[in-house]
């Protein structure tokens, strides 16, 4: 028997670990490098004793022992270290149909308002008050299949005043940064669970 993998993404090197000792296995990858969005890019950057070159992750974003149990287990077998990490999100954002730059993180109150005048920014608390009602939205899971779950969805179309309003500052930065797609092409994407 042989096996062909399409894709060196963590899932194809995955399962070529797992089977490479049992069939034949052949990897097909089209990128220039193994591991998809786990990748390690080395940026160069000048320090008080010159240049410095930094290893910046640009994957995983998300690593816990309760979502990824098996792959930590193959980074234990093949010896891989991990080490503890804060995750935090932050937005930057130029100015965007001749509103003001937006900026803001999540990591504390003072962060939230980061930039104060947005304190009484009736733009900026609308955003917020549209962030807490698509966290109760998205958090019902009995719901997660439900017709009524499709419905709670379409209030999130880039169509309404929720995305018009949050689409810059909340969903399109975190669609980026998830690896999704480029920010640029968020507005003009269908939004769907």
């Amino acid at each position: 028997m042989r096996i062909a993998i399409v894709g060196a993404g963590i899932a194809g090197l995955a399962a070529a670990n797992r089977l490479a000792p049992h069939v034949a296995t052949t990897l097909f990858e089209a990128g220039d490098h193994f591991g998809g969005h786990a990748h390690t890019a080395n940026v160069t950057l000048p320090g008080e004793g010159g240049l410095v070159t930094h290893g910046v992750d640009t994957g995983f974003l998300v690593l816990n022992e309760r979502t990824y149990p098996t792959l930590l287990a193959l980074f234990t077998e093949l010896e891989v270290v991990t080490a503890p990490s804060d995750m935090s999100f932050s937005v930057q954002v130029p100015r965007v149909h001749g509103a003001n730059p937006l900026e803001w993180s999540g990591s504390s109150l003072a962060s939230v308002f980061a930039q104060r005048r947005n304190l009484v920014s009736p733009r900026f608390l609308g955003m917020l008050a549209d962030l807490l009602r698509f966290n109760r939205v998205c958090t019902r899971p009995r719901r997660a299949r439900s017709v009524r779950w499709r419905s709670h969805w379409a209030i999130f179309s880039p169509r309404t005043a929720w995305a018009r309003r949050s689409g810059t500052g909340i969903c399109c930065p975190c669609w980026a940064a998830s690896g999704a797609a480029r920010q640029t092409r968020c507005s003009s994407s269908p939004w769907r669970p």
